[in-house]
């Protein structure tokens, strides 16, 4: 991934800057490739391979980045811009007119962060170099941002964490005058008016033939890692749990890059699933096989470097991750078959209903968040927030702002279905993936654009479980085929919790108890000997914890001890309260301010006097240690 820090001075002047402190927050295996000063631009640009390009022609300087992400697969495609590469990122800044041009990613799993301040517009790959400049970011908190993250473990629309940094849509071609101070609005107005980066589809196509489909995928998936492969010179990683999504990914390496493409597999035991399914798929494929056990311990470890390198985004429980990218430093490109179940295997339609057409699309969304654990039940919330703040308002606002961003959908199932991948890919794909960024680059084939497009008009009866997906591998590779799936596994777990959920309801309707509390599946990480149990108390037993400005101290803790108890089966949501902590913990030690306010452009005025947090009595401050 292209890491970088871009200043444009809103009066035209020469932009000074302290770049080495921006610099020490840079991956370690990233390079500075550039630092580049112009008469009113300043640009820090990182990076781990010639992933970027960069050129200027008179008055215009052009930088495109993470390009080998989304290359072009079809000779007639052309990109938005001359200067642009495949689909990627693409910055146009004109010194003349003091014109910004940004193109965003198309699915939105690169961030382009916006703030402004007396002086300067900036924009960022990454919070952290923003605050690292201006550390005055810090003083606000967006308390609409943290309650989406309490709800759904992600931020919604175009908010971030801070008051005045904003995220930018993806999918737009977006046009700011630099000289104007109000940056904001611009924003808000591109949102409304800006054109579309990529026309996606916007319906299913019914009258497509399903084996023509077949191939035209099978095609695409394989010219797809071709052009990766041989535009990449050095070793390339892919992740392989042995499921359906990463053994058809590996089902198209050519034989002439076999030698320098290898699998990684994690699981929490040395004979686990994940790392027993790959093995099969192994001795079909021949690539070399690096296996990391993912310890409690090694998860406690590197919490907080998990949530510092994936910026807060997703859970700290992947941080297994880091075990094993890290102890490879000549891999420095990554292929990750993220969210191919959820659309291109159809697994989003096992709660993607006809009768969804009734709801207004910001209701099927929370429905569909609810039912795939992204977000909890209204009566939980009014439980563990503070009696002053009502999250329902505040939810319900920013859900219809982030179904703005979507493109034009025909389809009402389809505009469901999107909407829902696009909320659950910023929630997962970006962060965990997001955290291996700063190891190397990752690439996602299936959502590389032209693929994206050929799947997703197949009507959803085609692909929903797994259809398609089983149907493209076979054409691929038929022994992989046959193979069983970890899927297996994990849904005989599935189907024991909603038996158990099933007797519980019967329980509470008949007011008996007939299965003892003990009997609810629940992860290990809990029981009381736990490293990662203790690592939870250490948290939520600190008075000075800084989610107590605004959570219910005695009530949230009760959810906790419950869990623990065995008493309710909670855990996501208490890690979503546990992973804001962490992830205010280490904003917070980058330049800690004496004291925080809070910001909502919902809730009262005089709700937010009350929340205002003093940093003077918290115990914690965290340095990490870059």
């Amino acid at each position: 991934m292209t890491h970088f820090l871009i200043l444009i001075s809103k009066e035209g002047k020469e932009v000074n800057i302290n770049s080495k402190e921006i610099l020490s927050l840079f991956p370690e295996k990233a390079e500075l490739k550039e630092d580049l000063k112009f008469k009113n631009v300043r640009i820090l640009v990182g990076d781990f391979l010639s992933n970027y390009i960069f050129s200027k022609e008179g008055s215009k300087c052009y930088l495109a980045t993470n390009v080998l992400k989304y290359p072009i697969l079809n000779e007639g495609v052309k990109p938005f811009r001359d200067k642009q590469v495949g689909f990627s990122q693409l910055f146009s800044f004109d010194s003349q007119n003091n014109e910004l041009e940004i193109i965003t990613d198309p699915f939105g799993f690169d961030f382009i962060y916006l703030a402004e301040d007396e002086k300067n517009i900036i924009l960022s790959s990454h919070l952290k170099y923003i605050l690292q400049y201006n550390s005055n970011f810090l003083e606000k908190i967006n308390l609409d941002s943290v309650i989406n993250y309490l709800y759904s473990h992600m931020i919604l629309g175009t908010k971030t964490l801070f008051q005045d940094i904003f995220l930018l849509p993806y999918n737009r071609v977006m046009i700011f005058k630099c000289e104007q101070s109000d940056i904001r609005n611009q924003l808000l107005k591109n949102i409304k008016e800006a054109p579309y980066h990529i026309n996606f589809p916007n319906r299913y196509d019914y009258e497509k033939d399903i084996q023509s489909s077949v191939e035209e995928c099978s095609l695409l998936l394989k010219q797809l890692t071709k052009t990766i492969t041989e535009s990449h010179e050095e070793k390339i990683g892919f992740m392989l749990s042995g499921g359906l999504d990463s053994r058809t990914l590996v089902s198209t390496i050519p034989n002439d890059q076999k030698k320098r493409c290898e699998a990684f597999t994690f699981d929490s035991t040395k004979d686990g699933p994940e790392i027993q399914a790959a093995k099969k798929v192994l001795k079909r494929v021949k690539l070399k096989h690096n296996t990391a056990v993912i310890t409690l311990e090694k998860i406690v470890n590197n919490a907080y470097k998990h949530m510092w390198l994936s910026e807060g985004v997703s859970n700290h429980l992947v941080s297994g991750l880091i075990t094993l990218i890290d102890n490879k430093p000549d891999i420095n490109m990554i292929i990750d078959g993220y969210l191919g179940d959820t659309q291109f295997g159809g697994e989003f339609f096992s709660s993607i209903e006809e009768k969804h057409k009734k709801h207004s699309i910001e209701e099927a969304l929370k429905v569909n968040m609810k039912l795939h654990n992204y977000s909890f039940s209204h009566s939980i919330f009014e439980r563990i927030m503070k009696d002053e703040i009502s999250y329902t308002e505040v939810i319900d606002t920013d859900i219809s702002e982030h179904v703005k961003l979507l493109w034009d959908i025909e389809s009402p199932l389809m505009k469901i279905e999107i909407l829902l991948a696009q909320t659950r890919g910023r929630c997962y794909t970006v962060g965990g993936p997001r955290m291996m960024h700063n190891f190397g680059d990752i690439i996602f084939p299936y959502y590389n654009p032209e693929f994206f497009a050929c799947y997703i008009t197949i009507p959803y009866q085609e692909r929903e479980k797994r259809k398609l997906e089983l149907s493209v591998l076979k054409e691929l590779n038929k022994e992989l085929a046959y193979l069983t799936t970890t899927a297996k596994w994990y849904k005989r777990l599935k189907i024991v919790q909603l038996g158990v959920k099933a007797v519980r309801w019967f329980e509470n309707l008949l007011g008996v108890r007939v299965l003892p509390r003990a009997a609810y599946p629940r992860p290990s990480w809990f029981d009381k000997k736990s490293p990662y149990r203790k690592f939870l108390n250490e948290i939520i037993d600190d008075e000075n914890a800084i989610i107590w400005t605004i959570l219910n101290k005695e009530n949230t803790r009760k959810l906790f001890y419950d869990l623990f108890n065995n008493k309710n089966n909670l855990g996501l949501l208490l890690a979503h309260i546990i992973d804001l902590e962490l992830t205010l913990r280490i904003f917070l030690s980058i330049n800690p301010p004496e004291e925080i306010s809070f910001y909502s452009k919902i809730l009262d005025k005089e709700i937010l006097s009350k929340i205002n947090l003093d940093l003077s009595n918290v115990s914690h401050k965290i340095k990490y240690k870059k």
